[in-house]
């Protein structure tokens, strides 16, 4: 976990420092102002990327500043009060909506990243080519599955543990990264020939049935 995070810091240090330049022509970066949307401001997590950032921040004179937000519409809003508050871009670490944030931000000419995930395949079609979508950074939707995949073998395999109790994460709000890691870690377990999870055995039947529930 802590080689994860660190992976997705070095990443969000390239997404920010190429925010800059972009900026620099028609300010310093002591004038750019960056927004961060995060669903989480409680967690480990969060806490490390507030205090990378915020240093960050310091060592290159910008501006940073956090929303939290649980909805698509509620992103929409923080993108438009940053706008109105003269913000440069928006670092998207929450995806209700990539899309409509992607689309809102475009709106008021300010840039977006999404420094912990990758949008679908379905919307990248409909945001490829958006001048103000810097892309994204996380591991593929394959190394996700193979992660959650490879976890539960290890506690089957290795630990010779015979009962799990599995929770969905952030399944329930279509994270992609918890949706593959949940349908990998039950993918192993379904191997068994009597074991199947409500039916579904292979990935693509996983996906479908941990896609926007809560598991746990």
């Amino acid at each position: 976990m802590k080689t994860k995070l660190r992976v997705r810091l070095l990443c969000a240090i390239l997404l920010v420092c190429a925010l800059l330049p972009l900026a620099g022509c028609k300010k310093g970066a002591s004038d750019l102002k960056i927004g961060v949307l995060w669903e989480d401001d409680t967690s480990g997590e969060s806490a490390a990327w507030a205090k990378y950032l915020r240093t960050l921040a310091k060592e290159y004179g910008f501006t940073i500043d956090f929303t939290t937000t649980n909805s698509s519409s509620s992103e929409v809003s923080a993108i438009n009060t940053y706008a109105s508050k003269g913000y440069d871009a928006i670092l998207l670490l929450s995806d209700d909506d990539i899309v409509t944030s992607v689309n809102a931000a475009a709106a008021k000419k300010m840039y977006i990243v999404c420094p912990t995930g990758h949008p679908t395949d379905e919307q990248l079609k409909e945001i490829r080519g958006n001048e103000y979508f810097l892309g994204s950074v996380a591991p593929t939707y394959d190394a996700e599955y193979t992660a959650g995949y490879n976890m539960a073998r290890y506690f089957v395999e290795e630990k010779k543990q015979t009962a799990f109790t599995v929770f969905g994460g952030a399944t329930l709000y279509g994270s992609q990264m918890h949706i593959q890691r949940l349908a990998g870690i039950l993918a192993y377990l379904c191997e068994d020939s009597g074991t199947s999870y409500d039916g579904a055995k292979t990935r693509d039947e996983l996906i479908a049935k941990g896609a926007g529930t809560s598991l746990d």
